[in-house]
């Protein structure tokens, strides 16, 4: 694999991540006004890291898994009869944002491309948006029946063997 930073290739590996980072987006619930800025609360790196760390995000079609040592994030997404894959690391800033940073693996070319969400409490609720410029919707809730992004995720990995398909596939291309 060649690393590729034209702008062309970066635009298509730039989709494929917003095609698949926006996958969780699209069955995200609504939230109607998000948190309330007079109430509102930054998660910790703490609460952050407990949520996301050694647990797997299923997106509509693909994941992520945010493996604990050394903090490394990886993905695969599909797009009709396009596979892609992500191999970097995923990052939490004391302001409620967590990122992944990561090359994104396509058809002969990798390019890289950083993802960020930010957190906020409020309401017995963290709340979360793609940054940046995404809408606000509940992550998390204490409310079980109350629709949340948080219950796609997954204690473990479930993205490694699917990665492996698709990296010996785009090899053999």
């Amino acid at each position: 694999m060649r690393t590729n930073k034209s702008p062309a290739v970066g635009a298509i590996a730039l989709a494929f991540s917003l095609l698949a980072i926006g996958a969780c987006q699209a069955t995200a619930p609504a939230a109607a006004a998000g948190p309330d800025a007079a109430t509102e609360m930054v998660p910790s790196a703490t609460e952050l890291f407990a949520l996301y760390n050694g647990r797997t995000w299923a997106w509509e079609t693909g994941g992520a898994y945010f493996s604990p040592q050394p903090r490394t994030f990886s993905a695969w997404s599909q797009s009709g009869d396009e596979n892609v894959y992500a191999e970097g690391r995923w990052i939490i800033t004391n302001d409620g944002r967590v990122c992944f940073q990561a090359d994104w693996h396509t058809r002969g070319n990798v390019s890289p491309a950083l993802t960020c969400f930010a957190h906020k409490k409020a309401d017995g609720a963290i709340y979360q948006r793609r940054l940046p410029d995404g809408e606000w919707y509940v992550f998390r809730s204490a409310q079980k029946k109350s629709p949340q992004e948080y219950s796609k995720f997954r204690a473990g990995d479930a993205v490694s063997g699917k990665i492996s398909e698709i990296r010996q596939a785009l090899q053999s291309q």
